[in-house]
């Protein structure tokens, strides 16, 4: 088992390297429901019609094709270059943490199967819009 010294160093890894992972997505995941924001408004009559056309934006985004999620992973990747990197630094330290604290003592290695950058932005997104779903107003109020 790992030394007390070893779990708080990865502890505080896996701190670092998930707030670096949100404060570099934050802005991007943003910028993409601001863009399908904007495209559900060239349909607005009224503002409860505008608000509805958003959550059948936000509730499509779970059927987006592998071209559309190629090219908002592109994106990202364009002014992301390390975001896998970052992605794998944030799983295996997740790992390392919960294997230290396994009740058995066998020291088997342990594989983890990564998500591809893809799936990963993708199911990430799904998870920001279905809780914008919910409740629309929380986008669009002037206090984000």
């Amino acid at each position: 088992m790992s030394s007390p010294l070893n779990v708080t160093a990865l502890v505080s890894a896996k701190e670092e390297y998930t707030k670096q992972l949100l404060n570099l997505l934050s802005p991007e995941i943003y910028d993409a429901l601001k863009t399908i924001y904007d495209d559900s408004q060239l349909m607005k009559k009224k503002r409860n019609v505008s608000l509805r056309n958003f959550q059948i934006h936000l509730k499509n985004i779970r059927e987006w094709n592998s071209v559309k999620t190629e090219k908002y992973t592109q994106t990202i990747l364009d002014k992301i270059p390390y975001l896998m990197n970052l992605i794998k630094a944030v799983f295996v330290s997740n790992v390392k943490i919960l294997a230290c604290v396994r009740l058995k003592n066998n020291n088997k290695d342990i594989k983890i199967k990564m998500p591809t950058v893809q799936t990963f932005l993708h199911k990430m997104l799904i998870t920001v819009a279905e809780i914008i779903y919910r409740n629309p107003d929380i986008f669009i109020s002037k206090n984000k």
